[in-house]
């Protein structure tokens, strides 16, 4: 649902920015000296924010965790604070014949009845087919068979914001770490559409679930998931990654995310540059929906720990 234009522009700025080695190095450094400035708890604290798109939609997202009873690289109690803002753009059709007059009216600002009544009795051909659908499509009509439909442009909105507590553990060379908590997720759709049954304001409870393992000197796997009950969403993302430079990472990466509307999945790659503390990872690839046909979507992400 982003546009795939607007995905590999996001990758195009990440690579041009961090090319510059030299002045880029400085301006990574600026945000964790401004942290450095607050004076956080040394090794307590980590913040991670960043930008999605594909097809007709995008979302930003932040979030921070504290750790409770130690530094976040040891096993312990932690508080995680996530935020997200999104905004998806997308059509829906219904029958203007079937529709009565005043609604009509209300739907295009004219009645085209009389065509409805003429393409029922007999289904035009040739070049009177073509001039009615010229007719009608200024008012977002289109012509289907001995149909007449509406196109209806709507934009939805979503915000959320939580806060769970949470707990890592070692086993062996597998850190796992697991959050529950409250969050809250508000819908918004405009103009309204009754097909869509998420809409307004929704609590539960949401958990994270997080696994990092090391495979040799060099590689990692690392698997990701969410649930949110008020909508039923949920994410689940996997990892691997290879260290070819003590700054680069690369590796492929798939995922899925769904609620009670939608559900779609990726498959792509991801670049992972270290540098001056801040870890910042760019991917793109393909990503497909249950309704849509499949495109490419884009992300990036920064990480930081002080």
């Amino acid at each position: 649902m982003f546009a795939s234009r607007a995905a590999f522009s996001v990758l195009a700025v990440c690579l041009t920015s961090i090319s510059s080695s030299g002045a880029r190095a400085v301006e990574l450094a600026q945000p964790t000296q401004f942290f450095s400035s607050l004076s956080l708890p040394k090794g307590r604290v980590e913040f991670s924010n960043g930008f999605d798109a594909t097809g007709q939609a995008w979302a930003a997202h932040a979030s921070a965790v504290v750790g409770l009873t130690g530094p976040l690289h040891s096993d312990g109690w932690r508080l995680k604070l996530s935020g997200l803002y999104g905004r998806d753009s997308y059509e829906t059709r219904s029958s203007y014949c079937q529709l009565s007059a005043e609604e009509k009216k209300q739907r295009t600002g004219s009645n085209f009845s009389d065509i409805c009544n003429e393409i029922a009795n007999d289904p035009p051909q040739g070049e009177e087919r073509d001039h009615i659908a010229e007719v009608i499509a200024p008012f977002n009509l289109q012509l289907e068979g001995d149909q007449i439909f509406a196109a209806i442009s709507h934009v939805e909105m979503r915000y959320q914001g939580g806060i769970a507590p949470g707990y890592q553990a070692t086993f062996g060379a597998l850190i796992l770490k697991a959050y529950l908590g409250l969050a809250y997720q508000r819908y918004d759709v405009l103009p309204s559409d009754e097909t869509r049954s998420l809409q307004g304001g929704y609590w539960g409870a949401q958990s994270w679930a997080e696994a990092w393992l090391p495979l040799g000197d060099a590689g990692w796997l690392s698997a990701d998931a969410s649930y949110f009950t008020g909508t039923s969403s949920y994410s689940a993302a996997v990892k691997y990654g290879y260290r070819t430079a003590s700054w680069l990472t690369l590796g492929p990466e798939l995922s899925t995310y769904g609620d009670a509307d939608d559900m779609s999945g990726r498959a792509g790659a991801f670049l992972r540059f270290d540098a001056s503390g801040v870890e910042t990872t760019i991917a793109a690839g393909i990503s497909g929906a249950d309704e849509d046909d499949a495109g490419a979507y884009g992300s990036a992400n920064m990480f930081m720990r002080f």
